[in-house]
């Protein structure tokens, strides 16, 4: 799943005005995800204007164990 591990710390952000980020946090909450499961404030604009760094090209993940179970209470 992406690298994507239960204990996983993830950071997520999109380069607009955070709705790709905001859906992606709430898929991730809807599949039991809930602890360790961010929003960058401001998104990638915010980060590259405070001139923090960044990295290109792939990286390299250990195979993720986290296996999602929708929670059907969330929805309405």
């Amino acid at each position: 799943a992406w690298g994507l591990r239960q204990d996983s710390q993830v950071v997520l952000y999109d380069d607009g005005p955070g709705a790709f980020a905001a859906r992606a946090w709430w898929l991730l909450h809807w599949l039991g995800k809930r602890d360790g499961v961010y929003l960058l404030d401001g998104g990638l604009a915010a980060w590259k204007a405070a001139g923090l760094a960044l990295t290109n090209g792939e990286s390299s993940l250990r195979p993720g164990d986290f296996q999602g179970q929708p929670d059907a209470s969330l929805l309405i």
